[in-house]
């Protein structure tokens, strides 16, 4: 069985960033999402096919460099072809077998193998997980009858047009026979065109997992730590001491961590290697990537702040604010959402 995980989108939900990073390297607690993904698949999987476009050749470069436990081939989409067309492309390496697809930006805790187990025994062509939210006109939504079975699946409805809170969660198990129902050649839509063509032949729900989120967005990125540190804060109450120094776990604080006298740290955070804190500053609910450096008295909260980026003395960094990597934040300044984009632009030759 292979897993075919989709990594070829631009990531401009998490621009600057992603300016410089393809999304699927972007770390949520040191580990990239990637890696995540490939790690937690269960046994039964024997290879994974990555869908790729964007800086294609910085992941190639990654898993050469950090080879994860199952090999891994990457096929290049040469232009877009939707959520359906770019596992259709992947056909000739799925085996002609029975396979998942797995968004690569998704954080859950669904228990893999016991989705395996459930397509199974219902001899499904296709199996969704599906996840309850509030408010599902993010996402497509289905109809589930008692035995899990999908009767309905509509694409970001309307609110008035949602008939469930259970959307789809982005991790797919399908029959081969379902790649012959994608047209070659152009755009299509797994959502709008598939699901709703296999629903009379078998499409089911998996609703099941103490947690699920979509990490493609600045603050749900900035979630995303927060629920994986809440739901292990043992392993994330820093056992090194900071003298004159207040943490509030839980917090990841790598060694080389150094924190200056007078500063607030936590709750929920999560610093990349070689941090640098000034005295009297306060971070909270805030992710840190390598090599930052913070200076005194700067407030930073519900922020993502790029690797190497520099936070002068007295700066407050509101929420939802992305700093790019390299990026600057004067001292005293106080920011504006996504800070450093036209800045990360000018360096990288005006990319869009």
């Amino acid at each position: 069985m292979k897993a075919a995980i989709l990594a070829g989108g631009l990531g401009t939900r998490m621009r600057p960033l992603t300016f410089t990073t393809p999304k699927p390297l972007l770390p949520i607690l040191n580990v990239p999402m990637l890696l995540r993904t490939i790690e937690r698949l269960p046994k039964g999987v024997d290879g994974v096919v990555l869908a790729v476009n964007y800086l294609a050749d910085q992941i190639a470069a990654y898993l050469k460099e950090h080879p994860p436990s199952l090999p891994v081939k990457l096929v290049t989409e040469e232009e877009p072809l939707g959520t359906a067309g770019a596992v259709r492309n992947l056909d000739r390496e799925l085996g002609g077998e029975r396979f998942f697809v797995l968004n690569g930006d998704v954080i859950t805790s669904v228990d893999l193998g016991a989705m395996v187990e459930f397509h199974r025994r219902r001899k499904a062509v296709g199996t969704l997980h599906l996840w309850p939210v509030e408010d599902p006109s993010r996402y497509g939504i289905a109809r589930v009858d008692d035995d899990g079975r999908i009767v309905e699946f509509k694409e970001k409805p309307r609110p008035e047009e949602a008939f469930s809170n259970l959307i789809n969660a982005g991790t797919y198990i399908l029959e081969p026979e379902v790649l012959d129902l994608i047209p070659r050649g152009r755009a299509v839509s797994i959502e709008q065109e598939i699901f709703p063509a296999i629903i009379p032949k078998g499409l089911y729900g998996y609703v099941s997992g103490e947690f699920w989120i979509d990490a493609g967005k600045p603050l749900d990125y900035i979630e995303a730590h927060r629920l994986l540190m809440n739901v292990d804060r043992a392993r994330y109450r820093p056992r090194r001491k900071f003298p004159g120094v207040v943490v509030e776990p839980p917090c990841l604080l790598p060694p080389g961590t150094d924190l200056g006298r007078g500063s607030r740290i936590g709750p929920n955070v999560s610093f990349g290697a070689g941090v640098i804190v000034g005295e009297g500053a306060l971070i909270a609910d805030s992710v840190l990537l390598d090599s930052v450096r913070v200076g005194a008295r700067a407030r930073i909260e519900h922020a993502v702040i790029g690797n190497g980026a520099f936070i002068g003395d007295g700066a407050r960094v509101s929420r939802g604010t992305v700093v790019a990597d390299g990026g600057e934040v004067p001292p005293g300044k106080r920011t504006a959402t996504f800070e450093g984009v036209e800045a990360s632009r000018r360096a990288h030759g005006g990319a869009p």
